[in-house]
Formats: structure tokens, C-alpha cells, sequence
């Protein structure tokens, strides 16, 4: 059932093409949770369009799509985190964001506190600093 509903086109013409992709990172994250290899297959598939995550207005960024890698596939995740580093550091001068650490930071939270870090941080709650991934 999951994967017919994560893998599902859709065809929404109220959405824009990026708030369509980030939905679906979205799902990503959560479905990673409970069916890596479906959340891998769906960010394999919005691969070519991954450049929209961060261009809705939904509030999703790449953030969240480097995290979404993190939850299915370990050595991918961290070469995505490094390049979203390096392209973040590069377009916003003098601003740090280090992917890496946020992946890092990921991994070392036990199974049962990943569903409750990835709510907080999408409803944009603000947990301290040093619980944020």
C-alpha cells in the first residue's frame, strides 16, 4: 500500500512543480522510516528534479532532502551533504550550513527519536541547538 501511494504520479494543477517535489520529499523522510527501500526508489525517481527542493513555498529545503538520504543510503547521503555544503557556501557567502554535521547528527539519535526529530523540525518547531540535526 505504501508504495503504490508514495510511487503514485500526481497530477495536482494547484501545486507547482517544486511544491509537488518537496511533498514527495517529504513522504520520503517518513516513509524511510518504516520502508527504506520505497523512500530510496522515490528519491532515486525525483533525482532529476531535485533541484526544485527549496523553491516552493512550502518551507521544505534542502535540508530536508539531504536528510531524506541520510535515512536510505549512508554513503550517498554524504556525498550529497558534501556537495549541498558546498554549493550552499558558494551561493550565500560568508553564511555557514554544514550538511555533513546535520547527517552526522542524524545517524546518532536511536531509531525511536527519528520520527519525533523529523516532526519537529518540518513543523519548524525550534528544539535547542544541540538537538537540532
Amino acid at each position: 500500500m505504501w508504495q503504490v501511494l508514495a510511487l503514485r504520479p500526481t497530477n495536482r494543477q494547484d501545486d507547482s512543480p517544486a511544491r509537488v517535489v518537496e511533498s514527495q520529499v517529504v513522504m520520503a523522510l517518513f516513509l524511510a522510516l518504516v520502508d527504506p527501500d520505497i523512500a530510496r526508489q522515490m528519491l532515486e525517481d525525483l533525482q532529476p528534479r531535485a533541484e526544485l527542493v527549496g523553491a516552493g513555498s512550502g518551507g521544505i529545503g534542502r535540508e530536508q532532502w539531504v536528510n531524506a538520504w541520510a535515512l536510505v543510503d549512508t554513503r550517498r547521503a554524504l556525498a550529497i551533504a558534501e556537495r549541498e555544503t558546498a554549493a550552499f557556501k558558494a551561493r550565500e557567502e560568508g553564511r555557514q550550513r554544514d550538511y555533513v554535521a546535520s547527517v552526522m547528527s542524524l545517524w546518532s539519535l536511536p531509531p525511536d527519536e527519528l520520527f519525533e526529530r523529523i516532526t519537529l523540525n518540518l513543523i519548524n518547531c525550534n528544539p535547542p541547538e544541540d538537538e537540532r540535526w
